[in-house]
């Protein structure tokens, strides 16, 4: 995120979704679960990852 208008947005709503909650993760794991990826699976879950946002985003266009 190179946003800081957008990331103080987020920050922000996701604070007033919160409203006082503690946030618990549901990662347990100690480190980045994607650390374990071959450079071939990073690859293909990034390609996912950008066939959804543009998804998402011509969804939010309509």
């Amino acid at each position: 995120m190179t946003n800081p208008v957008l990331l103080e947005e987020i920050k922000l709503d996701f604070e007033q979704k919160k409203a006082g909650r503690e946030y618990l993760t549901l990662n347990d794991l100690s480190e980045n679960p994607a650390s374990s990826l071959t450079e071939a699976q990073r690859a293909e879950y990034q390609e996912l990852l950008q066939s959804s946002k543009e998804m998402l985003l011509s969804a939010l266009e309509k």
